[in-house]
């Protein structure tokens, strides 16, 4: 049985470690339009950007239709 860990709303640094995807790849893309806040990331009550883990995959392989 495989494990799968879901990681959900998590900071830009996680992206990085895992993903491979800095900081500012990911602000650019969401200032850009190309990711949808409430889907691809939200602003949190302390003004912190998260970026949903999973959800860039599915916006990776299919782009913004996936949303």
């Amino acid at each position: 049985m495989k494990a799968y860990i879901q990681f959900g709303w998590v900071l830009p640094t996680i992206f990085e470690q895992y993903k491979g995807i800095t900081k500012d790849a990911l602000d650019k893309k969401r200032k850009t339009g190309k990711l949808i806040e409430g889907i691809h990331f939200k602003k949190a009550d302390d003004g912190r950007i998260y970026y949903h883990y999973e959800n860039y995959d599915e916006y990776v392989e299919h782009g913004l239709r996936a949303a």
